[in-house]
């Protein structure tokens, strides 16, 4: 009986060492061995960064950095969807250029190829630093599997591993949400349960171990601070697991439910509701204020097609102000300008003619109001230096007025008895020609003419 148990030590020592053989010949499945026709699942372009959960998360979203399908299995898609986790996936090569602090948890699925270990150097320091913010980093480090990758890089906070394939793991912290959840207890098979252990000279003081392979004795779920957040760096060969019914696999929701839950990351503001509604507050505003405002608000939001898009919305607004400021500038040529000759008031009117072809081409909103209200001032200055020019005499005669003058005031008759209409000619007339008869030489019919033509 002893014999048999030494000879049953020394196979579970080779397991443990080297990359065992026996079980590729085996009819269950195997994470090391690839089956015969295996090809590497990638994670395409378009799958990267749209691969989300339909179920909205309430707490803010996930990430899974997966390069390829781990033994080509789904398995971390489908459990984040049935706990209800909306997730983004993205290729490790993309990581650094992601806004971190958006995600509550970000999760590296097992057995990758050797471009996502080699790529992690890469986002390393940013990873560390997203921990260190609060965040919850759940590393899967089951390397060597059908992908072929090795993950010799250390994780955050220094923490190093080593490969190692194990048939049987046993529980440790009988206690953790992750093992008690998931009904594990005492010792529990794979094939494998897991191919790399952490080094635990390199684990910090406040590091937790849940879970040790049974022949090297070192861990293969284990759990540390880091900063204001946590690193759950697991050896274990979930995704297989779950796929094949292995009876460690009933946990794997449990652990990552127990990693988004723990994050300190704090739901980060819908900064792109946000800014949309504040860029739609200055398309109706069209204000230096509202479009700072909006501005600010912009710069919040994560690199994307709905930022550019809002961008280019708010940059039309910026055109308008700048548009609108040149009507404000004739318009305060016109009201700076001492308006006492003929020629003076001619160039005021070129001015107000310009202002208004310029303010036609305004969107309708706030701002364009608030030129109108200018305008209809600048305009009331003319008027009341022709009625006062209508009052002197040049040379004992009568103010003779010209044409773009007599325009003004036929306008000014028009807005005197608010006209509308043709039906309102006789009124204005009325009021207008006890102004003007003597200062024009147009005929009562041709002034008709005129004014029957402005209320078109």
């Amino acid at each position: 009986m002893k014999k048999v148990l030494r000879t049953m030590v020394a196979l579970s020592t080779v397991f443990s060492l080297a990359v065992p053989t026996l079980y590729a010949q085996a009819e269950s499945a195997d994470s090391v061995t690839p089956p015969d026709g295996y090809t590497p699942k990638k994670l395409s372009k378009q799958q990267s960064l749209n691969i989300a959960s339909e179920i909205g998360g309430e707490e803010g979203k996930a990430l899974l950095v997966m390069n390829v399908y781990p033994w080509g299995s789904s398995a971390a898609q489908r459990t984040l969807a049935n706990l209800g986790i909306a997730y983004d996936a993205a290729t490790m090569d993309r990581v650094d250029d992601l806004d971190l602090s958006n995600y509550r948890m970000i999760m590296f699925a097992n057995d990758q190829n050797s471009t996502f270990y080699n790529d992690y150097n890469a986002a390393k320091d940013e990873l560390e630093d997203y921990v260190e913010s609060g965040g919850v980093l759940l590393a899967g480090i089951s390397d060597q599997g059908h992908n072929g990758g090795s993950f010799n890089a250390a994780l955050p906070g220094g923490v190093t591993s080593t490969s190692s394939y194990e048939i049987n793991n046993y529980v440790v912290d009988t206690d953790h949400p992750v093992v008690r959840g998931g009904g594990l207890s005492g010792e529990f098979p794979g094939s494998f349960a897991s191919h790399r252990v952490v080094n635990e000279s390199s684990l910090p003081s406040n590091s937790n171990v849940i879970i040790r392979g049974s022949v090297s004795d070192q861990a293969t779920l284990v759990e540390y601070e880091l900063g204001d957040g946590m690193v759950i760096a697991s050896g274990l060969t979930w995704e297989i697991a779950v796929d094949y019914g292995w009876n460690f696999s009933q946990a794997y929701d449990d652990l990552v439910r127990y990693a988004y839950e723990n994050s300190n990351i704090e739901e980060q503001p819908d900064y792109l509701g946000i800014a949309t509604q504040l860029v739609e507050q200055a398309e109706q505003e069209q204000t230096q204020e509202s479009v700072d405002a909006a501005q600010d608000a912009i710069d919040n939001v994560p690199e994307g097609e709905a930022k550019t898009e809002l961008q280019a919305r708010l940059d039309a607004v910026k055109q308008l102000l700048e548009d609108m400021d040149a009507v404000r500038d004739i318009l305060d040529d016109i009201l700076d300008d001492k308006l006492t000759s003929k020629t003076g008031i001619d160039a005021a009117i070129d001015k107000l003619n310009n202002a208004k072809k310029l303010y036609k081409e305004l969107p309708e909103g706030e701002g364009k109001s608030a030129v109108g209200n200018d305008m209809d001032e600048a305009q009331d200055v003319i008027e009341e230096a022709l009625l006062a020019i209508l009052e002197t005499t040049i040379n004992g005669k009568p103010y003779i007025l010209t044409g773009k003058q007599m325009t003004i005031m036929i306008y000014h008759a028009i807005d005197q008895v608010e006209a509308s209409s043709q039906e309102d000619i006789d009124r204005v007339m009325e009021y207008l020609m006890p102004i003007v008869q003597d200062h024009t030489t147009l005929s009562e019919s041709r002034i008709r003419g005129l004014v029957q033509l402005y209320l078109l």
